[in-house]
């Protein structure tokens, strides 16, 4: 059974169609996209971020302490959640804003960078 659909949504599906078929070729293509994102993935399993690193550290410490035997109350329990959520937290924010200095730092360099232009052709 046929369903009209639109100009723009067959041209679409006929050119990843193409695409996929000359995966080779093309990183548009389906193929290619999976495989970035498995490369992605790996390379994210391989390389964990920093923060990841100080929370398991902040965490494994915050369980030492209550693995110690000692008898903690409900006040010395919060004030001990608390300090290490901060910890936490500040860690985060140390973190991004590393993050975005680097990135202020890259898209300055982009900036003094000659930008080029592109023509573009559609065919009517």
């Amino acid at each position: 059974m046929l369903h009209p659909i639109s100009c723009c949504l067959s041209r679409e599906r006929v050119g990843q169609t193409i695409r996929d078929l000359l995966a080779y070729e093309y990183s548009s293509s389906t193929l290619s996209k999976k495989k970035r994102r498995q490369e992605r993935r790996q390379s994210r399993e391989a390389n964990p971020p920093k923060e990841r690193f100080a929370f398991t550290s902040k965490i494994e410490g915050l369980k030492a302490k209550l693995d110690s035997g000692r008898i903690w109350d409900d006040d010395q329990l919060l004030k001990l959640f608390t300090e290490t959520n901060l910890e936490m937290l500040n860690e985060l924010n140390a973190s991004r804003k590393r993050k975005d200095r680097s990135s202020d730092d890259a898209s300055q360099d982009k900036d003094k960078m000659p930008q080029k232009k592109i023509k573009v052709a559609y065919a009517a």
